[in-house]
């Protein structure tokens, strides 16, 4: 609920002595940039005053409520109205701090005895119609919101505080009664005309583009809501709403450290707050930490024990925890409660669908859209869902009607676009398998897509012995109407325009870039299959799989061997102890802090599940998705499937990497560092060689050879054959053409058992040069078998099979090439090539 603080100070400037406004207006400014304490004192000192006691009441209990302490802030509220019982905006404080505990009985009628004394007390009005809200009177609550558009029909408004709350009001009654363009131009009116208003007249008043950040952030137009709750933010850092929703933002990108990092602000400044505790069990719920979602939930409902908002999170935890009794009673509870629960379904249905419980969360959904018809988000959820699980037409026909009651939602108008752009692709069905494609573009794809599916189909379903009972969507999308093809699979996936990959999986339909519409095309055959593999164990196990091991799986059905990217990672960070465990490693998949954080996620995924087979059989991965498929959560489905604590297991697995990386050879890894510090480091001890070298290199990087040959030469002669020092001059005798110096330098730097990469590869490459193959040969086996999974070694055997015309040495070559660069057609082209010229 937006906080109105500043509203209820309007009562500021009221009668009273010059000097007394001027000792409120201090006061209010104090409490408007969250200085808390020094707001107090000032309205301590007011108290008792005849005309400004009243204002420094509300403003006591404003600064009460900022910190979390409620109940002094009904009492100041009371003290006060015990002296002035007739005072409206004293019955309307109270009814506003009923409400915010759930006293909806008391909250209403205080309300109408605030609006009794006062037909146009403006915050009686909104505890009004938000009560109405909450007891499922929607007409009520319908008469309520559009009062505030007659009051500013009907009176000049100028003062700010008023401009945020009839704004607020506004705002209400354009999402819940009217439509498309009409809806359109009262929100922006609301926006420009009366919350930026207000704080263009105010500067302080960080309620309005708290206000205007809010209902940007509702629409996913994150951009406009970080830069007006940052903003917000500016004026008063202490307030703890405002914290909240940052951490709702972050929360949208699955920033779940940002989103932490502002709740524990938030709950510092207000520990009671019930809506930073439902973020935080929010975030937990993304971690899949149910129980200690729970308990943030138990806190937040000591605030306000009968928020729908909260309760409806709380079900959810219950439900994976597969607590279903609970979960009953709070259904029961909140319907006998209200007739109308929209937000409660609603809520619960968003939850349930983010674990992938995507029947109940139908559901739900679909009780919030027949309960709340005039509410656009739970129609613009339900149809984010039937897209999700592949229900188009449906999704088109409620994403129109939710689009029409909020054209402001940029997921929304994007997921209807994609449809349109899905009317004009062909399908092509097969027996398993139901294809969209443009069929202009990738007509031909389609078509392999489609036979090669099959293939895929027999071979996983057998692999894990099941079947999906429907069969199985593939779109993909190519550019069109100025989107890349990118654009349209990142909007058909997430509703917004980028996600980081060229293929998704939601467990009932698989989205895809075409390779043909992206800068650089890849291996559509091996996404596939990899997708095609999570609809199947995502289905297998009733979507209770984790991100971590449906990957694992994937990664090995794609049948590749591990990239030398992935061998350089872990030879980078085992040692570190830079690795994720099975407590982050999900977050990784949605929230990678970096793309080699990212890589390292599949590396480790598809490693947990190399470990299992080594430690536990080879049957271990199939028996750990039984117990997923059985309903458990990680840690008893390894405590039950491996008879081994939780926390033996991860000792192991990292004892198991330890082993792997000692088998693994790294290749150059310095630092990345800048020019000024390897200058630095090389001024700081210019006896050092690798420091010397170093900067050798960078010299020859930016073409100043003078300089990089001293310093090569330098590093050589306090090192002899030092290998970044010989490459250095290796390199620079190549500039002059003098390819023999060059090879004569290497072959005497080259450490046959610790061999340096770049002197061992530019060796290869000059011996091949100079036709001496044997010698070349000898080198790239050398690196083929010190650093396996790297693609540079069997090119270069290719090559040499080329040049020597062995076409058999040249066909286990591009063979083996395939494998490890399946993106790159060129292998599979050549390969292709030699089997027409030798009519195969």
């Amino acid at each position: 609920m937006l906080c109105l603080a500043a509203l209820v100070l309007a009562a500021a400037a009221g009668p009273g002595s010059d000097d007394t406004a001027e000792e409120l207006a201090a006061a209010r400014k104090h409490l408007l940039h969250g200085e808390y304490e020094e707001a107090v004192a000032g309205y301590e000192a007011l108290a008792d005053h005849p005309q400004a006691g009243v204002p420094a009441a509300l403003g006591m209990s404003q600064c009460r409520q900022a910190t979390g302490q409620m109940s002094e802030a009904s009492a100041v509220v009371e003290r006060s109205l015990a002296q002035h019982p007739d005072r409206p905006e004293l019955v309307a404080r109270l009814a506003e701090l009923a409400l915010e505990r759930g006293e909806l009985d008391r909250a209403g009628e205080l309300a109408a005895r605030a609006i009794e004394l006062n037909p146009e007390e403006l915050v009686a009005r909104w505890v009004a119609a938000e009560h109405a809200d909450a007891t499922g009177q929607s007409d009520a609550a319908a008469r309520g919101y559009e009062w505030f558009i007659s009051y500013f029909n009907g009176h000049n408004v100028a003062e700010p505080d008023a401009l945020v709350l009839v704004g607020r009001g506004a705002a209400e009654h354009a999402q819940r009664t009217l439509q498309g363009r009409e809806q359109s131009q009262q929100l922006s009116f609301v926006l420009n005309d009366l919350l930026d208003a207000a704080g263009k007249q105010d500067p302080d008043l960080w309620v309005a583009p708290y206000a205007s950040g809010l209902l940007f952030l509702s629409k996913f137009q994150k951009g406009d809501a970080l830069k007006d709750l940052r903003r917000a933010l500016a004026i008063n850092p202490s307030a703890a709403p405002i914290h909240v929703a940052l951490g709702q933002a972050a929360l949208q990108d699955y920033d779940i450290d940002a989103g932490l990092e502002h709740c524990d602000r938030a709950l510092a400044i207000d520990p009671a707050a019930p809506a930073a505790h439902r973020l935080r069990a929010d975030l937990l719920m993304v971690l899949e930490r149910f129980p200690e979602a729970l308990a943030e939930l138990e806190r937040a409902a000591e605030a306000n024990p009968i928020s729908e908002e909260t309760l409806a999170r709380s079900a959810a935890c219950h439900l994976f925890a597969h607590q279903d009794a609970e979960f009953e009673r709070i259904t029961a509870e909140v319907a006998a409660r209200s007739p109308r629960p929209v937000t409660f379904w609603w809520r619960l249905g968003e939850r349930l669908e983010d674990q992938r419980r995507f029947d109940r969360a139908e559901a739900c959904l679909r009780r919030a859209v027949e309960l709340g018809p005039d509410r656009a988000g739970p129609a613009t959820a339900l149809g984010l869902l039937f897209m999700r699980i592949g229900k188009e037409e449906e999704a088109a026909r409620i994403l129109d009607d939710a689009f029409q009651k909020d054209p402001f939602n940029v997921r929304t108008k994007n997921m209807l676009e994609v449809l349109d752009q899905l009317k004009g692709y062909a399908t092509l069905e097969t027996e398993h398998f139901r294809l969209r494609v443009d069929p202009k573009l990738d007509n031909l794809l389609g078509r392999y897509a489609a036979r090669y599916l099959e293939e895929v189909y027999a071979e996983l379903t057998r692999q894990f012995a099941f079947e999906p009972e429907t069969p199985i969507q593939i779109e993909i999308f190519n550019k069109g109407r100025g989107q890349s093809a990118h654009q349209w699979f990142s909007a058909r996936t997430v509703g917004l325009p980028w996600i980081g990959t060229v293929g998704a999986c939601t467990g009932k339909v698989v989205a895809m870039a075409s390779p043909a519409g992206v800068d650089k095309p890849y291996n559509w055959a091996r996404v596939l299959k990899h997708e095609v593999s999570h609809v199947i164990t995502l289905q297998q196990t009733h979507f209770n799989i984790p991100h971590w091991y449906t990957e694992a799986l994937a990664v090995r059905c794609e049948g590749y061997p591990r990239p030398q990217l992935w061998n350089q990672l872990l030879l980078e960070r085992v040692p570190s102890g830079d690795l994720f465990n099975l407590d982050n490693i999900n977050l990784a998949f949605a929230r990678p802090k970096t793309q080699l954080d990212w890589q390292m996620a599949y590396c480790e995924s598809e490693l947990y599940a190399e470990y299992m087979e080594s430690r536990f059989g080879p049957d271990a991965p199939a028996r750990l998705l039984a117990a997923y498929r059985d309903g458990l959560a990680t840690t008893e489905a390894i405590e039950r499937v491996f008879e081994t604590p939780r926390a033996e297991f991860e000792q192991g697995y990292r004892d198991f990497l330890e082993k792997l990386v000692g088998t693994l050879h790294a290749g150059p890894s310095e630092p990345k560092r800048t020019f000024a510090e390897l200058e630095r480091a090389y001024l700081a001890d210019p006896s050092d060689p690798n420091a010397a070298a170093a900067l050798a290199h960078e010299h020859l990087r930016r073409r100043e050879y003078p300089k990089a040959r001293e310093l090569a030469l330098k590093a050589t002669a306090a090192q002899p054959n030092h290998p970044l020092g010989s490459f250095v001059l290796a390199r620079l005798s190549m500039l002059v053409g003098d390819l023999d110096r060059a090879r004569a330098i290497l072959a005497d730097a080259l450490d046959r058992d610790k061999p340096d990469r770049r002197v061992l590869e530019l060796l290869g490459d000059l011996e091949t040069r100079a036709k001496q193959f044997p010698e070349a040969a000898a080198r790239y086996e050398l690196g083929r078998r010190m650093f396996p999974g790297d693609s540079v070694w069997v090119s270069g055997l290719a090559r040499i099979a080329l040049l020597r015309g062995d076409r058999d040495e040249l066909r286990t070559a591009l063979d083996e090439l395939r494998q490890l660069e399946p993106d790159d057609p060129s292998p599979r082209k050549k390969l292709a090539s030699m089997a027409i010229e030798d009519e195969d």
